[in-house]
């Protein structure tokens, strides 16, 4: 086999086996923070939404959206649930894969859902699979893809979504292998949107979502696709990473359970690399022992791939404070939240605040930075006008790793205050939360679109 139809084979390989409880619960808590982050989304960005919307052909749309009581296109419907879902910095991440895999993965798969009408064992399958390919290839591509300055999400996330897709609709293995085609010819996204005033990052989810489904309805049209679209000179894991092919087999071979369950959850509302330093700044924050006003300056240290892109102390916007590990670190030494609320105009404007995001370094840590990513930690130091000692915390597993997760009861907290932010009902709330916590209730997403 080529090393296509090796990855191929894997994925069809999990599809056949049985799925275990801990896979059921562990595709429950994805969806269910999907959807909570997913409404919180609708609620920053259904205005531009609306927007985008008006200027489309929407005669013949049938499928919802969260947060408005417009319907649209499938494909159309896919783009927006992407750029909710990712807007507000609290979608699921793998630190291995530096990608968000349940983004652009529910964001196609609950559209589609609506409109294909597949069973819930087959919604799960799809889930398992579509994170298992998106983590598989961001793993082995990784990190040159990010130093390329590639958007991991959109570039692995795009063909996750569409071999789940492909799954839910019990697509063959050469079909499979020609939606594999289609998506990696389709696949795009770049780090750079994440810069200066730019609020596009979320369009590197939304182009994913719109372009997985694309690949798929292609191949149901009867395209046929390339026999190893992965592998070879030309092919996509060299045309991106520059990484070889057949070296990516011995990362796969590491993974000896469904890659689901190597995500992490987020508890903070920024990007993952903030994490760690926010964690230690919370609990600098919480020993109590001293007031801002006495910090002459702020240090943190952390590993060398965290700095680029994070390391900024001007803040144009709420998404480049979001991006800022400086701004992070501040907001939480001064408010005691790394959540939304953190993270807004006012917040940002605050003189005060600034001053201390205007004290903070970053420096690279060589001994973190070995140690990435199986560790992505960080230190922040505290130094103090009056010469007093400085103080220092470290973390080395932020909040929501596998060696350190989210409880249940803060994954329903988490979904039930970002629903509520969102404008849904208790009633609404409790539906959801329960459909999704103890069992597997597909039909209850209905409520999600009332």
């Amino acid at each position: 086999m080529n090393f296509s139809e090796l990855f191929i084979a894997r994925i069809v390989k999990l599809r056949s086996e049985k799925l275990q409880e801990a896979d059921l619960i562990q595709v429950r808590k994805c969806l269910l923070d999907y959807l909570g982050v997913t409404a919180a989304g609708s609620m920053m960005l259904k205005d531009k939404a609306a927007v985008y919307l008006k200027s489309q052909d929407e005669r013949n749309g049938n499928i919802p959206l969260p947060g408005m009581r417009n319907k649209t296109t499938l494909l159309n419907s896919a783009f927006i649930h992407g750029m909710y879902s990712h807007v507000a910095e609290l979608d699921d991440g793998e630190r291995f894969a530096m990608m968000h895999p349940g983004a652009p993965l529910f964001s196609v798969l609950l559209p589609a859902w609506i409109r294909f009408g597949f069973t819930s064992e087959q919604f799960e399958k799809a889930v398992l699979c579509g994170y298992e390919a998106s983590i598989l290839l961001a793993r082995a591509m990784q990190p040159q893809l990010k130093i390329r300055g590639y958007h991991g999400t959109g570039i692995t996330g795009t063909i996750g979504a569409a071999i789940g897709l492909g799954i839910a609709l019990d697509f063959t293995q050469k079909q499979l292998l020609d939606v594999l085609s289609a998506a990696c010819t389709s696949a795009s996204g770049i780090l750079k949107v994440i810069k200066d005033e730019s609020v596009m990052k979320p369009l590197n989810v939304a182009f994913a979502a719109q372009q997985a489904i694309s690949a798929v309805l292609v191949v149901k049209a009867g395209f046929t696709g390339a026999d190893d679209v992965l592998g070879g000179n030309n092919g996509f894991i060299r045309a991106y990473s520059g990484v070889e092919a057949s070296d990516t087999i011995d990362v796969w071979e590491q993974i000896q359970k469904p890659a689901i369950h190597g995500i992490y959850v987020k508890p903070y509302a920024s990007c993952r690399h903030c994490h760690a330093p926010v964690e230690a700044a919370l609990k600098l924050r919480r020993m109590g022992s001293f007031n801002s006003d006495e910090i002459e300056k702020i240090i943190v240290k952390t590993h060398l791939l965290a700095i680029d892109g994070h390391d900024h102390t001007e803040i144009r916007g709420i998404n480049s404070a979001k991006m800022s590990i400086p701004y992070c670190v501040a907001s939480a030494l001064k408010t005691g939240s790394g959540f939304i609320d953190a993270f807004t105009d006012t917040y940002i404007k605050n003189p005060y605040l600034s001053g201390l995001v205007s004290k903070t370094g970053v420096e690279e840590s060589p001994e973190m930075t070995k140690k990435a990513p199986a560790e992505r930690s960080a230190s922040v130091t505290l130094f103090f006008k009056d010469q007093r000692n400085q103080q220092t915390v470290t973390v080395i597993h932020p909040k929501g790793e596998p060696e350190n997760p989210v409880t249940d009861s803060e994954l329903k907290q988490k979904t039930e205050s970002l629903m509520r932010y969102a404008g849904y009902n208790d009633e609404t709330i409790l539906k959801l939360t329960d459909a999704f916590s103890h069992t597997f209730d597909l039909d209850a997403v209905k409520y999600y679109y009332m």
